[in-house]
């Protein structure tokens, strides 16, 4: 096998390094056990955001210099001397200085500059997502306390928002440095009479995402802060802010959107997101990564186990739209009808 791509090797690295980046990152890398009380004095929002991202850094990291590695070795296989020697003083770059920046990109063979423009890719994905998590669940938290009278617990959760755009501008869109602050406002044509999505509707993935393609600003009219509920394949998981929380994400067919639904188990005991450690073949009769119910019975090592959702099954969720979202179609307070026979 020639190229990192086709190889064996490169292509499980590859494989483990996108779930885990994907999925298993925006699950927050653990699994989410029963219920716990919360430390006395959490850290800031923006510094656990930057120390998951952190963590899943370090993850992929571990996975290039795994990968840098193999493609060593496969150059020393065919005596290939020049390109194992540029592989070479790219592992003891890293292994020095521990990072890949857009600056450290060798001018070497197709493989290793490709192996490098797929790790800065995830690393930049990685950070993106996370923020945009720990962004949304706190723009979330400041509206649920806005809503219940809460000024102040409102304004600290505001005051989290803007230290996370501080850290990461790409959180909030860009203003045009073309446009001239006093400049006139532009005469725009008066928008369509759009009729709101109806709240018994059932839309489909497809259908949502060719809206917002269409003309996002139409399809804000028709969905946006509107309960209906959106249909579409299960992609994954990725664990919320609490035991009972979680996200579901629906796969968008052919493009790399995707549709995020956040939802709360309201079962007995809490939930597992993607847990390794729990045989999910053996205990539900799928395939992991799957979310479980689970109740650990008071005094006992009897668990008692209760699947709920699975990767590739295709499941109906009602929720309130948000609109697009740092790259996606975020829906809230969502919940899930049982599984078409």
């Amino acid at each position: 096998m020639r190229t990192f791509l086709t190889g064996q090797f490169f292509s499980t690295i590859l494989q483990l390094s996108c779930l885990a980046v994907v999925w298993l990152m925006a699950a927050g890398g653990q699994a989410v056990a029963a219920e716990k009380t919360p430390p006395p004095n959490p850290p800031p929002i923006d510094q656990q955001c930057e120390t998951e991202i952190a963590v899943h850094h370090q993850k992929l990291f571990a996975d290039y210099a795994k990968a840098l590695s193999g493609l060593a070795r496969s150059f020393q296989e065919k005596a290939d001397l020049d390109n194992l020697l540029l592989v070479k003083a790219e592992q003891d770059r890293f292994t020095k200085e521990k990072t890949l920046l857009e600056i450290n990109v060798a001018s070497g063979p197709p493989d290793l500059r490709q192996l490098q423009a797929q790790c800065l890719s995830l690393l930049k994905s990685t950070k993106e997502h996370v923020a945009c998590r720990y962004y949304q669940g706190a723009d979330s938290l400041k509206k649920k306390h806005t809503r219940e009278g809460d000024i102040p617990k409102a304004l600290a959760f505001k005051a989290d928002m803007d230290r996370l755009v501080a850290k990461y501008p790409f959180l909030v869109a860009t203003p045009d440095p073309a446009k001239k602050p006093d400049q006139p406002a532009k005469v725009e044509p008066p928008e369509p009479d759009v009729k709101p999505v109806a709240a018994n509707a059932v839309v489909k993935v497809e259908d949502l995402y060719a809206d917002y393609v269409k003309d996002a600003n139409v399809a804000n009219q028709k969905y946006k802060e509107r309960k209906f509920t959106i249909q579409g394949e299960i992609t994954g998981f990725y664990s919320g802010s609490g035991s009972r929380d979680f996200g579901v994400a629906l796969k968008v067919p052919g493009t790399a959107w995707r549709i995020d639904c956040l939802c709360s188990y309201r079962g007995e005991g809490s939930i597992v997101v993607n847990n390794d450690s729990i045989a999910a073949d053996a205990v539900v009769g799928k395939k992991a990564p799957v979310i479980i119910g689970t109740t650990q019975y008071s005094g006992k090592t009897e668990h008692k186990f209760t699947f709920l959702l699975w990767i590739g099954e295709t499941r109906d969720f009602t929720g309130q739209c948000q609109g697009v979202i740092g790259g996606r179609i975020l829906f809230e307070d969502c919940t899930w009808a049982d599984a078409k026979k």
